[in-house]
C-alpha cells in the first residue's frame, strides 16, 4: 500500500511538472499516516524528517528535526552502534554534526551515553559544548562537571581552568603517572604552579607510602620560605624568603640577629666537612702586606706588653668573648694572623740589629782587655 501511494504521488508530480508547494524534486511521505513524516528526495535519496530542508539535497543523507534514536538494526549492529562507512575515496573526513537552534547564550550541543533504563535527563555520562564556554564531561547523572576544555585550550579536571594555566586540577587526589615515571612540560617559558589555601606541597613517595607518608618533602610558607624535609617531618634546610640558606634544624640557626649577621648567605648547623675551601678577596687592601710599608707605625714591644697585660690578647685581636658572641671571618683572621706573624718578623729582624750591635761591643770589650 505505502509503495502504491508513494508512485501514485510520484507520478502526479511528473505529471503536472510541480514538486508539491515544498522543494523540486522532494517527494512527501506519511509512513501510512495522514501527517507527513518526512521528504524523499527523487534526484539523489536524501530523507528528512519532521520537516523539509532543501539544504539537505546536497549536503546530507539524513537529516531531521526533533530527537532521532538509532537502535539494533536501524543502521546498527547488533550491540545498537551507528555506522559511519563513507566508500567514497578521498581525504574528507568522517563526521557527525550536531546543530543547535538556540540563540545567543543558548547555543549548546551535549550528547548523552545512557542505558536502557535511563529516560528524560539522566545519564551515565555526557560531552557537552556551549558557545564560549567549551566542552564539558559530565558524569552521574546530575549535570556534574569532571573535565572542562575551554575553547582557548586550556584543561580543568574538577575545576573550571582559570586564564593563563593550560592544566589545572582540584583535588588532593591527583595522580600522574606514565611507564617511565614522568611529567614533562616542554614550552619556551614551562612552568607549574600549585596554588593552595595553605601550604603547597611537592611529596616524593615509594608504591607503598599511604596517606601523609613519605620519603621527603619540599613545601613552601609564606613570610618563611622553602623548607626541605625528610621522612617523619624533619625539616633538614630552609631557603629563606630573603635568600638565606640554612642547612640543618632551621630553628637552631639564628640569620638576624646580632645585626652583624645580616649580610650573611649560608648558615650551617653542624660541622662542614670539605677537601679544598677557597676563600676569594675582593681587592688587595684586604690582605696584610701593608706591614711592612715604610710608613707602617709598628707598635713597640714595650707597647705590646703593655696592652697584653691589661687585655689578655694581642692588639687588634678580637677576644674570645667577641668570638663567642660573633664569630670569626675566616679570610679576615687568617689576614690579621699574618699581620701579627709579619709584625713578629720585623720584631725579630730589629731584635737582630740590636744584637749584632751588641755583638760588637762585647768584641770591642773583649779585645780591650786582652791588650
Amino acid at each position: 500500500m505505502k509503495s502504491k501511494l508513494f508512485f501514485m504521488l510520484l507520478g502526479v508530480s511528473l505529471l503536472f511538472g510541480t514538486s508539491f508547494a515544498q522543494a523540486p524534486n522532494w517527494v512527501p511521505g506519511s509512513g501510512g499516516g495522514t501527517t507527513t513524516n518526512y521528504y524523499l528526495s527523487g534526484t539523489n535519496g536524501n530523507v528528512c524528517l519532521g520537516m523539509l530542508n532543501t539544504q539537505a539535497n546536497t549536503s546530507y543523507k539524513l537529516w531531521g528535526v526533533g530527537p532521532c534514536k538509532f537502535s539494533t538494526g536501524v543502521l546498527a549492529q547488533g550491540t545498537g552502534s551507528v555506522i559511519l562507512n563513507p566508500t567514497e575515496s578521498g581525504s574528507s573526513p568522517t563526521t557527525i554534526e550536531l546543530c543547535t537552534g538556540g540563540t545567543n547564550g543558548n547555543l549548546t550541543t551535549q550528547i548523552d551515553f545512557k542505558g536502557q533504563l535511563h529516560w528524560s535527563s539522566d545519564f551515565w555520562g555526557r560531552i557537552k559544548h556551549s558557545d564560549g564556554t567549551g566542552f564539558s564531561f559530565q558524569t552521574g547523572g546530575v549535570g556534574t562537571d569532571r573535565v572542562l576544555i575551554t575553547e582557548a585550550g586550556a584543561v580543568g579536571i574538577g575545576i573550571v581552568p582559570t586564564m593563563f594555566i593550560q592544566l589545572q586540577v582540584e583535588g588532593i587526589a591527583s595522580k600522574f603517572s606514565s611507564g617511565s615515571g614522568y611529567i614533562a612540560f616542554t614550552h619556551n617559558s614551562a612552568q607549574m604552579d600549585l596554588v593552595s589555601t595553605g601550604v603547597p606541597t611537592i611529596d616524593f613517595k615509594g608504591p607503598t607510602h599511604t596517606g601523609s607518608d613519605y620519603w621527603g618533602r619540599i613545601m613552601y610558607a609564606d613570610g618563611t620560605g622553602f623548607d626541605f624535609l625528610t621522612a617523619g617531618g624533619t625539616a633538614k634546610m630552609r631557603i629563606k624568603e630573603d635568600g638565606k640558606v640554612v642547612i640543618g634544624d632551621p630553628s637552631a640557626v639564628q640569620t638576624t640577629t646580632p645585626a652583624s649577621l645580616s649580610d650573611y648567605k649560608l648558615f650551617v648547623d653542624g660541622g662542614i666537612i670539605a677537601e679544598k675551601v677557597k676563600v676569594a678577596l675582593c681587592c688587595g687592601v684586604d690582605w696584610s702586606d701593608f706591614v711592612f710599608a715604610p710608613d707602617y707605625q709598628l707598635l713597640s714591644l714595650d707597647s705590646v706588653d703593655t696592652y697584653i697585660q691589661k687585655n689578655q690578647h694581642l692588639p687588634g685581636v678580637p677576644s674570645s668573648e667577641e668570638v663567642q658572641e660573633n664569630g670569626i671571618e675566616v679570610a679576615k683572621m687568617d689576614a690579621l694572623l699574618l699581620q701579627k706573624i709579619e709584625e713578629l718578623t720585623l720584631y725579630m729582624i730589629e731584635l737582630k740589629k740590636q744584637n749584632e750591635v751588641l755583638q760588637k761591643e762585647i768584641q770591642i770589650l773583649k779585645d780591650e782587655t786582652n791588650d
